[in-house]
């Protein structure tokens, strides 16, 4: 029995270590501690490789040979190499032998487990400082403080931070796909109309159906730049919301650090910054439904016009969004 069990023990542990190897192999600028500590968000991230597996099956070969070599040390440390017939030694071992081969797999389970609480940030990508030209915000930052996680690199799942991080993804994710689509969509378009401008090596009605293929690509332009522009509008929202709230805090921090001396202004001041952030904090929920609703609709009614529509509608929904006077 205790042989069976230590097969699978095994066999566990191989099979984590060829999935995080792998992981870690088709991941980039990332070391095999950081696969290790947080598994669960590098496997969201990157792009199996699935060419690397013969090497996932090496290397998980040569770490099960490292676990015994590992586990007869200890074994010869310990003393757990008695003689089979004392009952006493042989409890011992295999007990030890169950921990010993246990231990992995109860550390990739509850890193796997933590880790999935937790998400990347989406804004500093992990970085937990931001540097450079944010064009949502159309703000240039200098190696400071990521808004969005306050430096943490990471942001809860659970709670209002979460739920709207997950709608900012969820946007900036669209933003870029949309983009990316209208793109290709102008270079097919032109393509097209090069083709078309050759008229004397074209028949009458190869060139009606071109004509009518660029009607239909142009009115997919259309659709496609004005969703683009939605979802650009959304995730500037959200990112203001996130930044608002971040500059407030910061400011409340401030406030805290240089009005000691009890001025009746200073109070009034700490007071009116803290109120602030309290309304910003009850103004979240509502604004980021109605952002998620909005695009939600946009993808069941995939219309220029409508699209259009619902752009102005969330310009002017959100249009308060800033510390409040």
């Amino acid at each position: 029995m205790i042989l069976i069990l230590i097969s699978v023990l095994l066999i566990a542990n191989y099979l984590i270590f060829c999935y995080l190897f792998l992981i870690y192999a088709s991941a980039t600028d990332v070391s095999f501690k950081q696969v290790v500590k947080e598994p669960a968000q590098y496997a969201q991230k990157v792009n199996f490789k699935f060419s690397l597996i013969p090497h996932a099956i090496l290397v998980g070969g040569v770490y099960i040979v490292i676990l015994f070599t590992t586990f007869f040390i200890a074994a010869l440390l310990f003393n757990f190499t008695g003689a089979p017939e004392d009952n006493g030694g042989a409890l011992g071992r295999n007990l030890y032998s169950i921990f010993h081969f246990s231990l992995p797999i109860i550390y990739f389970i509850a890193s796997n487990y933590f880790s999935d609480l937790y998400t990347w940030c989406d804004v500093c990508q992990h970085d937990t400082k931001l540097n450079g030209y944010n064009e949502y915000l159309d703000t240039e930052f200098n190696n400071e403080t990521c808004f969005c996680c306050n430096g943490d690199g990471v942001i809860y799942n659970g709670g209002k931070r979460g739920k709207l991080h997950k709608l900012l993804t969820h946007n900036l994710a669209l933003h870029k796909e949309k983009m990316s689509s209208y793109k290709r969509l102008v270079e097919e378009k032109i393509n097209f109309e090069n083709k078309l401008a050759a008229k004397d090596t074209l028949n009458k009605n190869v060139m009606v159906q071109m004509e009518s293929l660029i009607e239909k690509i142009e009115a997919q332009i259309t659709f496609t730049k004005a969703s683009a522009e939605f979802y650009k509008i959304a995730t500037a929202k959200i990112m203001t919301l996130f930044y608002n709230h971040h500059m407030a805090k910061y400011l409340l921090d401030r406030q805290q650090e240089f009005n000691q001396s009890v001025e009746e202004n200073n109070i009034n001041t700490y007071i009116d910054i803290f109120s602030k952030q309290g309304t910003f904090e009850l103004d979240t929920n509502a604004m980021a439904d109605k952002i998620e609703a909005l695009s939600q609709e946009i993808e069941l009614r995939k219309s220029s016009s409508i699209t259009h529509e619902l752009t102005h509608e969330l310009e002017q929904v959100t249009e308060a969004l800033s510390l409040k006077k």
